[in-house]
């Protein structure tokens, strides 16, 4: 029983040892870099439907769900009147994920000088400048 106990602390000291270095390498998957690589790969497996490898099935997944949430986080925050007024203003009928991968792509395709920013930041950017909301009437 000592002996396991022994290992198991021995490992779990390993294991936090070797948790700073890879969040560090970790940290670039939340960068407008890896956002456009991975959405670039929905884009291609949703026109050409096909499977791909696990990793691109994986990366377009990663990208429209991205997406996708922050749909459906703005949908909420506007409906429930949590934010002071909306960041973009979908058409009434709304946008299919797929579309709003492509906004996505086509934003950071734009604007390269943005893609060290963090993803969430990059979509919200994306969305405003599809779907800017009127000016308020005076």
């Amino acid at each position: 029983m000592k002996t396991l106990c022994g290992i198991a602390a021995v490992g779990l000291v390993l294991l936090l040892m070797a948790a700073p270095a890879a969040a560090a390498r970790d940290r670039d998957v939340w960068d407008g870099n890896v956002l456009l690589e991975w959405c670039r790969e929905a884009i291609q497996i949703n026109d050409e439907g096909r499977r791909g490898s696990p990793d691109a099935i994986f990366h377009a997944g990663w990208c429209s769900g991205r997406v996708d949430g922050m749909l459906d986080m703005h949908a909420e925050y506007t409906g429930r009147s949590l934010l002071r007024s909306p960041v973009f203003c979908l058409p009434e009928t709304g946008i299919r994920v797929p579309q709003g991968v492509r906004i996505v792509v086509r934003y950071l395709e734009t604007h390269p000088e943005r893609l060290h920013l963090e993803q969430r930041q990059l979509i919200i950017e994306a969305f405003s400048a599809a779907f800017p909301c009127p000016a308020p009437a005076r």
